[in-house]
């Protein structure tokens, strides 16, 4: 493998050997539990077959760097300085990836790409649970005036802050707080928490919703930052910079042609329930079919209250309740925190209605094989993934299925997916959309 300053000059001197339309890619692995070396090697990885300076590079990492004394600021640092200079780069902190190397729930990978007709602006935005107004605003402001407009598509590629464990004051924190006090103040003190110690949902729906607002004509696919699925804390990556609570995007004008897909897999259970009280925005449901929330729901489903305790996330990922939005979306959720008899979900509940679904490991890559036969594009050029942590848990050993898949769709093309804590797209003249357990692909050709 070249060091560093040889890639660099390599990638630097080749600037008028290709063909101005050509399209470069590549993907970057590494294992090590050093964040430096990690970083270092995921970079130079990802830039061996590219022989210009990227556009754009997006990184991302498992959590186990975090470990390290200031090891995600050593680990981003060490790949933010093993590009050349200028490159623009967001990323953040996922459960696991899959790429053209392989599945992992331990390290880093990088994706690196290079067009020369695509202009690239990237925006931050902080405090994204405190204000997730304020925050899109800040990022979408940022891109917007960086942004030039010589090409005809847009697209948004986006990392939101994801949900974490809530603090309850005085209670301490939990996924499931049982005391009696709960029934009547838990909201409150849900509300709290995530708006004075950014602890609990990670208010994506709405964030993203304002950044549609913001950039009407862009195309959005993005991924909440999360971690092994304990969901206490996650980072987000702007350049050399690792941020928490905050909304890194980057913005790409181009002439590439674009097509993507969504699916989830999911299929109805048959059981439903009227929303007949809510609170927060309707993240919390106090009340299904006109009696206490939670009670209700589990009874229902047939499993005993007494028996739930924090480790409730590894049961309800797998039974989501489901809407429908008035586009026609089926939006699956899950339910994240039980405080006495209300339900909270980390997204809001729309409409007065809501269904039991469920799935199984073959009718999840049954859903990545529908999602890549409904692409246009049969030649891509390079693509980008984001899928729930929950599929990843659900399927196991099972997920070198899914790579199977790709690998036939993409052969030696460049590919990375990403298993984070909640997914977000915006089709074109559709409305934005946050989900939980869905698969998403995003894929890109300069060729007709």
């Amino acid at each position: 493998m070249e060091d560093i300053e040889g890639l660099k000059e390599r990638i630097l001197s080749k600037k008028n050997q290709h063909d101005k339309n050509e399209f470069q890619a590549g993907v970057g692995l590494s294992r090590s539990w050093d964040p430096e070396d990690a970083g270092e090697e995921v970079i130079v990885s990802a830039l061996e077959n590219l022989s210009k300076k990227p556009k754009f590079v997006l990184l991302f990492s498992t959590i186990h760097y975090a470990k390290e004394r200031k090891g995600m600021k050593r680990f981003v640092n060490a790949a933010y300085d093993s590009l050349p200079e200028g490159t623009p780069l967001i990323g953040g902190t996922v459960a696991g990836f899959i790429n053209n190397y392989g599945c992992f729930t331990r390290g880093a990978t990088a994706l690196a790409v290079y067009y020369p007709n695509m202009d690239v602006a990237i925006g931050i935005g902080r405090n994204t649970k405190r204000a997730p107004h304020l925050a899109a605003k800040q990022c979408a402001e940022m891109i917007l005036k960086n942004q030039k407009q010589k090409y005809p598509t847009n697209f948004l590629l986006n990392i939101i802050a994801g949900p974490t464990k809530p603090i309850f004051f005085g209670f301490g924190s939990h996924w499931v707080v049982k005391h009696s006090i709960m029934a009547k103040i838990g909201p409150k003190f849900l509300e709290l928490s995530v708006k004075y110690r950014q602890k609990g949902q990670g208010l994506e729906d709405d964030i993203i919703k304002y950044l549609a607002d913001y950039m009407k004509d862009y195309i959005i696919i993005g991924a909440s930052s999360g971690d092994n699925n304990e969901l206490i804390t996650n980072y987000q990556f702007v350049d050399k910079h690792v941020e928490k609570f905050s909304l890194v995007a980057m913005g790409l004008n181009t002439d590439l042609k674009i097509d993507f897909s969504h699916t989830d897999g999911l299929y109805p259970t048959g059981i439903k329930f009227k929303v007949t009280k809510t609170a927060q925005g309707s993240r919390i449901v106090k009340e299904l079919d006109g009696k206490p929330a939670a009670r209700t729901f589990f009874e229902r489903i047939g499993i005993p209250m007494d028996s739930l305790n924090d480790r409730i996330l590894r049961t309800t990922f797998f039974l989501p309740v489901c809407f429908r939005t008035n586009d026609g979306y089926m939006c699956p959720n899950a339910i994240g925190c039980v405080l006495k008899d209300y339900l909270a979900f980390n997204y809001s509940i729309k409409g007065t209605e809501i269904e039991l679904f469920t799935t199984s490991g073959k009718d999840l890559i049954k859903a990545v094989s529908d999602a890549i036969e409904s692409l246009k594009i049969t030649k891509p050029k390079v693509g980008i993934i984001v899928s729930c942590l929950a599929r990843l848990e659900t399927l196991g050993v099972n997920i070198y299925k899914v790579r199977d898949l790709l690998l036939r769709y993409f052969n030696s093309v460049p590919f990375l997916l990403v298993y984070s804590a909640g997914e977000n797209i915006k089709f074109p003249n559709k409305e934005p959309h946050h989900f939980n357990e869905t698969f998403n692909i995003l894929v890109a050709t300069n060729e007709n």
